[in-house]
């Protein structure tokens, strides 16, 4: 004649995360039915999005409220109370006056580092175990939310580790060929420049009359 509930997720479980997705996507459906507020998460990583900086900020004091009556406890080290048009989110940073996305400071010295450690590697003709070169691929491909044309570079990467699993499995290694060597290099300078993503399609609608141009406004979000 008893009930019990868990007061938290036990560290290191596999199922943890989809636990904690499938419990959060219940508040977030109330908070999205209850408040006219664009809302995106990712794990425990939500944002809140709005035209109005005066709206965005009292409805983000009222969804605090609103998941720690619930239940759910904010780490306060960490949350932003502030509406901002400039943000970082998922290790992207964000503007949205502008409506742009480049990668963060702290990614962008990361991945300058890792890159030139691999071409480094890659003159040397060194052997790296599979699973280091699949971790690369992997935030390389991550970038593609602001350079969607990385993809084309990623061929000769790709079937390299591809031929190295097929004849040794997972746990084997491969010997860095000058084949992807351009690719990285490509990759290293595009990670250089960093130039910003635009987010939203900045064709411009006009009307031509008698010397002048009427274009359309752009929208701005907090």
């Amino acid at each position: 004649s008893r009930s019990y509930t868990y007061l938290g997720l036990p560290f290191g479980w596999n199922i943890s995360p989809f636990i904690f997705c499938k419990t959060l996507a219940i508040a977030i459906r109330a908070i999205r039915a209850k408040w006219k507020i664009k809302i995106q998460y990712y794990m425990d990583d939500i944002i809140l999005i709005h035209h109005s900086k005066d709206t965005l900020k009292q409805t983000t004091q009222d969804v605090i409220l609103f998941l720690q009556n619930l239940g759910w406890r904010l780490s306060p080290n960490k949350y932003v109370l502030i509406p901002k048009m400039t943000f970082q989110y998922l290790g992207w940073q964000f503007q949205t006056a502008s409506m742009e996305v480049t990668m963060t400071p702290n990614r962008r010295r990361e991945m300058k580092n890792k890159l030139k450690a691999c071409i480094q590697m890659t003159n040397e003709r060194q052997i790296v175990t599979i699973r280091s070169l699949t971790s690369l691929i992997g935030d390389i491909y991550y970038l593609r939310f602001q350079f969607p044309q990385i993809s084309l570079w990623m061929n000769s990467l790709n079937n390299l580790k591809t031929q190295a699993v097929a004849k040794g499995g997972w746990e084997a290694s491969v010997k860095l060929n000058k084949q992807i060597l351009g690719n990285l290099q490509t990759i290293l300078i595009l990670i250089k420049q960093n130039r910003p993503r635009q987010l939203k399609d900045r064709t411009l609608n006009t009307t031509l009359t008698w010397l002048f141009h009427l274009l359309q406004e752009k929208e701005c979000y907090w």
